[in-house]
């Protein structure tokens, strides 16, 4: 065979390849349309890993061709919790990436039928400290082909752009620029001014008693910040805000750190905006530290260019120590597989990451939590209206992911909350700001103030303060989390759970004030004793009565305690409004000063014993006696005594066993079920199991599923917690193929490749179900009489299956 023979061959082989590559390739349009119906069926954020490969490719040719491609070495199972301690530049890690790097690239040249190298097709380079790569996808049999790999995690299309006209009402651009109505707004000193929202959260009196977020480093990753506005600039730490620092970073396109959107500014002014002259608008947090990462072009991180910034940049605040809290006022409906590795990567380090839940325009409201706010690792944050019940401002996104809400949006004028701004259009750096976006930047603020007041907290013991102290504790709503923050209560170092008849409580009393009343004894004072639950307190006090804080007047060295007086009430169960308590009073008239009630002469007078209902929801009660009535004043410190939690022990992909474990132990009752509507409530048909059993073990869940317990206690009080499966994906392939002899119900899922040599045997009833391969290998058996399903569909399950082969009775 002659050359220009084998030129038309192998010219016809390429034809036939491309005829077939073009005849899978699905119109944009069409493609849109099969994203959107999976995000209205599962009514949560998309996943890649829900497209098959001809979906996924075209994806790839209606973008920029990158492929974000994430990998693992052979031994891990899950990175969730560890990847922040992996060395990326092992020899073991290396050789993961390299293997699908350069299978990419020998398959590219043969391809393309040119020499490629790795540069050609990978314009990021890789990531050192994140396991996920960036690189160029033209060809369909390639994603196929590295489908098959056990070092795949995934593989997405990051630079795909979904009709953007129906996620968002647009991009979050705006200069933000409005003079600014007085009635939304404070003056305060030395010449600034307070947005009204930050009365809603008490911010004000916070500000009385903290330190206004001194020592505390938030980064805020956003569009950047303004390099006109002066305070961002030279002013940023002028007047009640001096002695800050500011650091600005640009992650984002090589483009710098300036803020060309507006956005970004908005933002980190709500944070941390300078309390100083000119009456700009202050942040809440005005004397913490602020480091801005430009990330985006914009609020959605739907491009590769900010997939890749914001991914580097959580890296970034990972790694530096100063960095208490990240703020993320943006989002998408599209998970990311970089972007989730860069929040766990700073999460795992402690680093508190606030998340926006999501702002979108009414053809989407039915659409929750978006991501990375729909993640466990971020706390979640969407705005509310003005007023004492909680409604969603501008079509703001509320969830069962939601965390906390901000006040964004007045009542009746629909004003959102002053800050400062990009530019000065209208000749002033200042104007207005709403949606989930803002709240989650105030919020961030409000977690800066507590932090700078409590600075030995570690990141869980302040989400703790922050849900204590939110309006809707101990119960959260469905929609709305725990709701509104009380900054003034949560900045308290000496804080105290509210007391709640919902729950049950161990019980103590501060007692703040007594008045006392006058009485017929001679002389200049008179000499009281009384005794709460068994000990007894003596005061000296004039004989005309005498109101204060009984460290006025207590006198420890005849009998009492120390100073608070403090009283135990002991335990209070779920439905009780009050907690009795036994109390006794009388004059010392012996001749000895004591705290023992003597008879005969000189004896003591007016002895009264008395049952006290404190009440949970009050804080004074009235003791009368003969000699006239006691009003005592207090404070009630409660400390839950029931209080839920599950853990579970999450499988690598669906169909292994999950084993659930709830705490505390030894208690009456605990019920596990499957909150299959996501209303975070036990509901008819969700419960699996009841009893004395305190774990419980299944294979039947997905990825996402939302597992509840609830546990009762002798007193038929109850405490519920969730927690949310994330099921990642397992190869049934290469050295991990399916090999002896099975004779159980079990069911293999992965989505990537199955290869078996196994022999099915009475009574097996077995399931193999890939995304993308099954191979009956040199082997495999099956005797008369077994059940084998074989599907392709992968590790989440739908009714929708592409392909199903029924091999019974084989």
């Amino acid at each position: 065979m002659n050359k220009k023979i084998l030129l038309l061959v192998h010219l016809a082989v390429l034809l036939t390849s491309a005829s077939f590559a073009q005849a899978n390739l699905i119109n944009k349009s069409t493609l849109d349309n099969i994203i959107e119906e999976k995000m209205i069926e599962t009514q949560s954020v998309f996943e890649w890993s829900s497209l098959d490969n001809s979906q996924l490719w075209s994806a790839l040719i209606h973008s920029d061709s990158i492929a974000a491609i994430g990998y693992k070495t052979l031994n891990i199972k899950s990175l969730r919790t560890k990847i922040h301690l992996q060395d990326l530049e092992s020899e073991e890690w290396s050789a993961a990436r390299n293997k699908l790097i350069d299978h990419v690239v020998k398959r590219t040249s043969e391809i393309q039928q040119k020499e490629i190298v790795s540069k050609d097709i990978m314009p990021y380079g890789y990531n050192k400290k994140l396991p996920y790569f960036l690189i160029k996808i033209s060809d369909l049999e390639i994603i196929k082909e590295l489908k098959t790999f056990d070092e795949l995690r995934y593989l997405e299309v990051p630079g795909y752009s979904f009709r953007d006209e129906i996620l968002r009402s647009g991009e979050g651009c705006g200069n933000y620029s409005e003079t600014l109505d007085a009635a939304d707004y404070t003056n305060i000193t030395p010449q600034a001014v307070q947005p009204w929202s930050h009365f809603e959260h008490q911010v004000d009196c916070a500000w009385e008693n903290s330190n206004h977020g001194e020592g505390i480093w938030i980064a805020v990753m956003d569009t950047g910040v303004s390099e006109d506005n002066p305070k961002f600039n030279d002013e940023f730490d002028e007047g009640d805000s001096a002695g800050r620092s500011i650091e600005k970073y640009g992650f984002y396109q090589n483009d710098g750190w300036a803020d060309g959107c507006g956005h970004g500014s908005a933002m980190a002014g709500l944070a941390l905006a300078p309390r100083g002259f000119g009456d700009y608008p202050a942040g809440v947090a005005y004397r913490s530290n602020l480091i801005s990462y430009r990330v985006t072009n914009d609020v959605r991180i739907n491009s590769t260019d900010e997939i890749n910034g914001l991914g580097n940049a959580l890296v970034d605040a990972g790694d530096d120590e100063r960095i208490h809290i990240i703020s993320i006022s943006l989002g998408d409906a599209f998970s990311s597989g970089p972007v989730e590795d860069g929040i766990l990567y700073a999460h795992n380090q402690g680093k508190l990451i606030f998340a926006a839940a999501g702002t979108s325009t009414t053809i989407t409201n039915w659409y929750g939590v978006i991501f990375p706010a729909s993640m466990p690792e971020t706390v979640a944050v969407t705005g509310v209206k003005e007023g004492s019940n909680f409604s969603a401002c501008d079509i703001c996104h509320t969830g069962s992911e939601v965390e906390f809400v901000v006040y964004m949006e007045r009542d009746a004028s629909n004003n959102n909350v002053p800050t400062i701004t990009v530019d000065n259009t209208n000749g002033e750096y200042y104007g207005y700001v709403g949606g989930s976006s803002a709240a989650t930047a105030s919020m961030s603020g409000i977690a800066a103030l507590v932090w700078g007041n409590n600075p030995d907290f570690d990141k869980n013991q302040l989400i703790n303060r922050l849900i204590q102290t939110a309006s809707n504790y101990p119960n959260k709503d469905s929609e709305y989390g725990w709701g509104a923050v009380d900054a003034c209560q949560a900045v308290d170092s000496t804080f105290f759970i509210p007391c709640s008849s919902s729950i049950s409580n161990e019980i103590s009393m501060e007692i703040t004030s007594i008045t006392f009343p006058a009485t017929s004894d001679t002389g200049g004072e008179a000499e009281w004793v009384l005794q709460f639950e068994g000990d007894s307190y003596y005061f000296n006090v004039p004989v005309d009565g005498a109101t204060g804080n009984p460290a006025s007047f207590i006198d420890l060295a005849i009998c009492g305690s120390t100073i608070p007086l403090t009283v135990d009430l002991g335990i209070s169960i779920c439905g009780d409004l009050s907690v009795a308590m036994d109390m006794q009073s009388y004059e010392d008239d012996s001749f000895t000063s004591n705290c023992t009630y003597n008879t005969g002469i000189n004896s003591d007078d007016d002895l009264t014993n008395e049952t006290i209902n404190v009440e949970l929801g009050l804080n004074s009660f009235t003791h009368s006696s003969s000699a006239g009535d006691f009003i005592i004043e207090y404070i009630l410190y409660c400390n839950p005594t029931l209080v839920a939690g599950i853990s579970d022990d999450t499988p690598t992909c669906h169909g292994d066993p999950i084993n659930f474990i709830a705490s505390p132990s030894g208690e009456s009752n605990y019920e596990f079920y499957h909150d299959i509507n996501l209303n975070d409530q036990l509901d008819m048909g969700e419960s699996l199991q009841s009893g004395l059993a305190e774990n419980y073990t299944s294979t039947s869940f997905s990825n996402g599923d939302v597992i509840g317990l609830v546990v009762s206690d002798a007193n038929g009080c109850t405490s519920q917690s969730l927690t949310t499966l994330y099921i990642s994906a397992e190869n049934y392939a290469g050295a991990n193929k399916l090999v002896g002899t099975e004779t159980a119900e079990i069911q293999y899922e992965t989505d990537g490749v199955i290869e078996s040599c196994q022999i099915i045997a009475n009574p097996a009833v077995v399931v193999y179900n890939s995304a993308t391969e099954i191979s009956l290998e040199t082997g495999f058996e099956t005797i008369n009489g077994v059940d084998v399903h074989i599907y392709i569909e992968g590790c989440d399950v739908s009714n929708n299956l592409q392909e199903e082969t029924n091999l019974k009775d084989h």
